[in-house]
């Protein structure tokens, strides 16, 4: 069907063909929301060949969007992550209103990638695996649960929580008080 494979396209474990954003795709989408002030994604989908509403939705809010932060994550960052993450579980949209220039996608990524292969996993007994991903998980951040194994009993130990964490529990920081906390290196 193709003498030659094209490098802008790729295939996933289903089978399917997936194109990758291209450099004008992408000044496409940024010229149309914000220089063009096109603020409907169906609109915009329309006007990207090939691409559909949720696909430039998403390439923008998770890539091209300028408040996002290209820097290295912070061990702040982490550590507010897995605190929020015992809060509100996996709602990871929920967690990036705490992390400046982080998207709902960055934190599942930064989560998925680096911090839950150094979680301590939860007890099965307790909880079932469907539980875990919906609900938040009611433990106090400081508790270190007796039965760890020595990989948690580490895993605890190399956690210190920053200020904001810890000398006020009662209180809830708000988003947009975060940002008075966080130091941007």
């Amino acid at each position: 069907m193709f003498d030659s494979v094209d490098l802008q396209e790729y295939s996933v474990d289903n089978g399917t063909l997936r194109k990758r954003f291209t450099k004008q795709e992408d000044q496409l989408i940024q010229y149309l929301y914000e220089k063009k002030g096109i603020k409907s994604w169906v609109e915009i989908g329309r006007r990207v060949p090939g691409r559909t509403a949720r696909q430039c939705r998403d390439r923008y809010k998770n890539y091209l969007f300028k408040g996002l932060v290209k820097r290295p994550w912070t061990p702040e960052e982490d550590q507010l992550i897995i605190a929020k993450y015992k809060i509100f579980g996996a709602h990871w949209v929920k967690i990036s209103q705490f992390l400046n220039g982080r998207s709902g996608n960055n934190v599942k990524n930064r989560w998925h990638k680096y911090l839950c292969k150094n979680f301590p996993k939860y007890d099965s007994t307790s909880q079932s695996a469907e539980e875990s991903q919906h609900e938040p998980i009611q433990e106090s951040i400081h508790e270190v649960p007796a039965e760890n194994t020595q990989k948690e009993a580490k895993f605890y130990q190399k956690i210190t929580f920053p200020e904001i964490l810890t000398s006020r529990p009662w209180e809830i920081i708000l988003p947009h008080e975060v940002s008075h906390y966080m130091t941007v290196a």
